[in-house]
């Protein structure tokens, strides 16, 4: 059910004024029933300005991957401060983990810092929930009418977040005596102490309902359109500029209800995943010229983020890897065009990453969980191909 009602229009102060609501009742067989909303507003008190603000309650009901992928042993693990000769912690804190006095400081090592955890699906999961808010404004001045602005606050919480808590966060806890009636016995060591001699040494990770993730941020939106006739260069068309641009105030991760926020804006590693950097935009700038051809560059920018373990929040045990705990600021330049040849025929092309920037390069020591990482980088965040050609004919028939 949907609904959007006008309540005034063309009055002092305002020029327009709406409500919005929406609900959404639903029933899965694996995981039950839910009820999801939004009600929302559009107030204009002219035409240049519009304020909009808006309130969802949505759901998420775990899919067949997270309720049926077989539990396996995998290299999810990224340190074992228990073992070596002179293990970082205390034997008193190594025996949380299931160290036996006879066994501190003989565990063996493993020297590529790759230490396993279980992962797999859980039949049991409910669907996670959101609450997102959002407040923001649209700028569209009648003196400059080719200029549209728009900037939008945003907020999101997901509680009963289905995920793996991660191995590291499990290790740090019990050794660090957080909620360890709950952390400690995740952790099964073999007969020898060791977590990743074999297969029967691990860290549980498997899907579950765990804690919640909160986020912060503003995005940006400008657009403007520029005739060159009205600067004096006739007959050359007109350029389009485009800017998109995202501001993370925080991303706040919780493993488990209750439990202390792990703060991830600007960083990464096992418990923040991929970095999130603080800053990321998109600039382009679009020529159409009289010729029926277009031409474009854009600008990808992606902030610097630091490695969790070297931030000033950071919490969980390990020294620096010189050279891996920090990754600097990326940018990235694309070009591309298109050619009208005829009613029917439009070619065009580009090339991605012109200057063949490589990625950043990273190991599983600092992300102990391998699913985050594709070829030694975060895909996800920065192209890993490197310069990218493509071209594509259009016709209608």
């Amino acid at each position: 059910m949907e609904v959007k009602i006008p309540l005034v229009q063309d009055k002092p102060f305002v020029k327009d004024l709406n409500l919005e609501g929406g609900y959404r009742y639903s029933d899965y067989s694996t995981s039950g029933k839910t009820d999801t909303y939004k009600v929302g507003g559009e107030w204009a008190p002219t035409s240049d300005v519009r304020f909009r603000a808006g309130f969802n309650h949505a759901v998420r009901a775990p899919n067949v991957v997270e309720l049926f992928t077989p539990s396996g042993v995998a290299l999810g693990l990224s340190n074992d401060p228990c073992a070596g000769a002179a293990p970082t912690a205390t034997a008193a804190q190594c025996a949380n983990t299931g160290v036996t006095a006879a066994q501190y400081g003989k565990i063996v090592a493993n020297s590529a810092g790759q230490y396993n955890d279980l992962e797999g699906g859980n039949p049991n999961l409910q669907p996670e929930s959101a609450d997102t808010l959002t407040v923001g404004a649209v700028l569209t001045p009648t003196f400059l009418p080719d200029l549209t602005f728009s900037a939008d606050y945003f907020n999101i919480k997901i509680d009963g977040l289905i995920s793996g808590i991660g191995a590291d966060l499990i290790m740090t806890n019990c050794l660090t005596g957080v909620n360890t009636s709950f952390y400690c016995p995740l952790i099964k060591r073999s007969a020898t102490g060791s977590l990743w001699l074999g297969t029967t040494g691990y860290v549980t990770n498997t899907n579950q309902n765990t804690g919640s993730e909160e986020t912060s941020g503003i995005d940006f939106n400008t657009n403007y359109r520029l005739d060159l006739a009205d600067i004096g260069i006739e007959k050359l068309g007109a350029l389009n500029f485009n800017f998109t641009g995202t501001y993370l105030i925080d991303f706040v991760t919780q493993a488990l209800p209750g439990s202390d926020g792990y703060d991830c804006a600007g960083l990464y590693g096992a418990t923040c995943s991929t970095p999130l950097p603080v800053w990321r935009h998109k600039v382009r700038m679009t020529w159409e010229t009289p010729w029926d051809a277009t031409m474009s560059v854009n600008w990808r920018h992606i902030s610097g983020a630091d490695w969790e373990r070297t931030s000033s929040n950071a919490t969980l045990n390990g020294s620096v890897i010189p050279g891996l705990a920090h990754i600097d600021s990326y940018d990235y330049f694309d070009f591309a065009a298109s050619y009208q040849v005829s009613d029917w025929l439009t070619l065009s092309g580009g090339v991605n990453n012109v200057f063949d920037k490589d990625p950043p390069l990273v190991t599983t020591q600092v992300n102990g969980n391998s699913s985050f990482i594709n070829g030694n980088t975060y895909s996800q965040v920065y192209d890993s191909l490197g310069r990218y050609f493509f071209f594509q004919a259009s016709a209608k028939f």
